[in-house]
């Protein structure tokens, strides 16, 4: 799974795939702080990263309105604080894709862009 990942003002992170305490601390400050501008940042666990958490893409659904597409794989393993926490900043749009997840090894991100 992708340790980190960028959507419009959202980044997906795992600090347990940097090896050094140190840089994941640093790094998880700097992805707060991107040139003065503040990512909402959610962390996510190994298991979540295990489970393709971060492979997610962010959709325009109209104007007042952001969507956020995601297998159906990723969403049931999301903790129940980062399922709430997207919940309160996108509509979420939840495809059944088992094929791809098990059989190619890749998820929404890789489907879309044909990388599996």
């Amino acid at each position: 799974g992708l340790y980190i990942a960028f959507v419009n003002e959202t980044v997906f992170f795992c600090k347990d795939f940097v090896k050094d305490k140190i840089d994941a601390d640093r790094l998880f400050d700097e992805l707060s702080n991107i040139n003065e501008y503040k990512y909402n940042v959610v962390l996510l666990s190994y298991e979540e990263t295990l489970k393709m958490c971060a492979n997610v893409l962010e959709v325009n659904i109209n104007d007042k309105k952001t969507g956020l597409l995601m297998s159906k794989f990723s969403h049931d393993n999301y903790s129940k604080e980062n399922l709430n926490l997207l919940n309160e900043r996108y509509k979420l749009l939840i495809v059944e894709m088992d094929m791809i997840n098990t059989c190619a090894g890749g998820s929404l991100r890789c489907m879309a862009c044909a990388l599996f």
